[in-house]
């Protein structure tokens, strides 16, 4: 089934890059900065900003692939697409084989 997903890359407090998706990204910004249970990792590292975000119209599975390709990526990967969001367009349609419904949003700077 066709959703709206958020793909992030959240800027923490150590410097490193968190990536992760979600339906609702007010609702998971909130619960990243609460130190929710569900964010354990940003609990301990508390996020300083949005460091990239892309809007996926897709399935739940094409969304867990995107996120599960920026988390495989090395951290100068994870840096080129924070500088050009719109590369992960196409390295998704190139790896992964669609990508058409992924949209680079304008992030916040600050969480």
């Amino acid at each position: 089934m066709e959703k709206e997903y958020w793909i992030y890359m959240l800027e923490c407090e150590n410097g490193a890059l968190y990536t992760g998706y979600t339906t609702d990204i007010d609702r998971r910004l909130r619960e990243h900065r609460g130190g929710s249970r569900r964010a354990r990792f940003t609990a301990g590292f508390k996020p300083v900003r949005i460091a990239a975000c892309w809007k996926l119209s897709g399935t739940r599975g094409e969304a867990l692939k995107v996120e599960a390709f920026i988390k495989g990526m090395s951290r100068i990967g994870k840096e080129a697409l924070v500088a050009k969001p719109e590369d992960l367009r196409k390295m998704i349609v190139a790896t992964l084989g669609f990508g058409a419904s992924l949209c680079p949003e304008s992030a916040a700077t600050e969480t």
